[in-house]
């Protein structure tokens, strides 16, 4: 008479926010424009001729403007960057893999949809 062995193994791994968010917080997760590289709402005065953000903090600085991180050159103590035109990054710098994994995490894209 042989005994039958078994064995059952079962394991549970999650992660639960009960922290409440802050009246007037609110989490934000990218458009489909934006997961295409195009954030040009983010301007809201619109761009001059050289696609530079014309939006401006009280101090007179560029905000809301995008750069492209493999421009950047030393220039004096500092460095600068050249920015996107017009807020759109091109399709090759966007890298497929990580919009792929962000329509699969972010509710109402349609890869998270057809699930």
């Amino acid at each position: 008479m042989a005994a039958t062995k078994r064995f059952f193994y079962g394991t549970y791994e999650g992660f639960r926010r009960i922290q409440p968010i802050p009246a007037g917080n609110f989490y934000r997760v990218p458009t489909a424009a934006q997961l295409g590289g195009d954030f040009s709402a983010l301007c809201q005065l619109g761009f001059d001729a050289a696609g530079v953000c014309l939006d401006r903090s009280a101090g007179g600085q560029v905000v809301h403007q995008l750069y492209n991180p493999f421009t950047t050159t030393a220039s004096g103590s500092g460095f600068v960057r050249s920015p996107f035109k017009n807020n759109i990054i091109p399709p090759g710098s966007i890298d497929a893999n990580a919009v792929n994994f962000a329509k699969g995490c972010i509710p109402g894209t349609p890869a998270r949809e057809n699930r």
